[in-house]
């Protein structure tokens, strides 16, 4: 996207088009995010130029003005995944991601934390994915009746919380567990199924300096087995949690307090590795 002379403001393009009406000409958007000059579709504010304001969803905490997510760690060049996503996530707002959080169980500023947004596109929810550097890997994509894929031209990655790093981290699987437990003020890493994503793990913690980590099982043969593999390749203590519900989000959305799941963790057994 290129600057507009003069005003600061970002006009559209074909690789970056209108969150609003999403064609990829006439239409720009303000320069820290907050919205967007649609000359399509109306809004209850004209705009000098003929065009309308649309405001844009707040920043992460919704504590600020900024109305852009949080972008990848590494942020990609032009025409990648990650610009797809942080257009996405642009065009997302507050009332979206609420009404999604409110289906989930989960707290809104938890799914921003997961970078969660909507790709119009495809009718689903996307989950930006990670390397074990925290490089931008792909893009999960999750329908509203639960269906998940990931974007073409994805590599399979974690999903990394944009909060500030806890000495203890647990390790869930799926984007929406790792809501489930932010929402609690944990840390947590989400695995793209119940084996994969232990190289990506391995390097993360490796690259914080982790000194252990809580593996939460999904309450089935596959999640109990793909946790107790895990817990076998980390080389820094470990501990296999089973948890009293099908997995972390289905307890939270039963009422399950942060005391509880704490109280459930320390009942398990560290492994012996130093």
């Amino acid at each position: 996207m290129r600057f507009q002379n003069g005003t600061g403001w970002v006009r559209v393009t074909k690789g970056s088009p209108c969150p609003i009406c999403h064609k990829h000409d006439w239409c720009t958007i303000a320069p820290d995010g907050t919205g967007a000059c649609c000359m399509r579709t109306e809004s209850g504010r004209r705009l000098g130029n003929g065009g309308w304001f649309h405001k844009l969803g707040r920043d992460l905490l919704g504590a600020s003005a900024r109305a852009a997510p949080p972008m990848p760690r590494r942020y990609l060049s032009a025409d990648t995944l990650g610009d797809t996503w942080a257009r996405w996530a642009l065009g997302t707002s507050d009332e979206q991601i609420a009404g999604l959080a409110k289906r989930l169980g989960v707290k809104p500023e938890s799914l921003r934390a997961v970078g969660v947004c909507w790709a119009w596109p495809h009718e689903a929810w996307a989950f930006p994915m990670y390397d074990g550097e925290e490089n931008f890997a792909g893009i999960r994509l999750r329908s509203d009746e639960g269906d998940k894929w990931a974007l073409r031209g994805s590599h399979q990655g974690i999903f990394i919380p944009y909060i500030e790093n806890q000495a203890d981290v647990l390790i869930v699987e799926g984007p929406t567990d790792a809501a489930a437990a932010v929402s609690l003020g944990f840390y947590a890493i989400g695995r793209p199924s119940c084996s994969g994503g232990a190289c990506e793990i391995l390097q993360w913690c490796k690259r914080h300096s982790i000194r252990r980590v809580s593996v939460l099982a999904d309450n089935d043969s596959p999640g109990l087995a793909g946790a107790r593999t895990l817990c076998g390749q980390l080389d820094i203590p470990a501990r296999l949690v089973v948890l009293p519900a099908k997995d972390l989000r289905e307890w939270v959305q039963n009422g399950a307090t942060r005391q509880a799941v704490e109280a459930c963790i320390n009942n398990h057994i560290w492994n012996r590795r130093t």
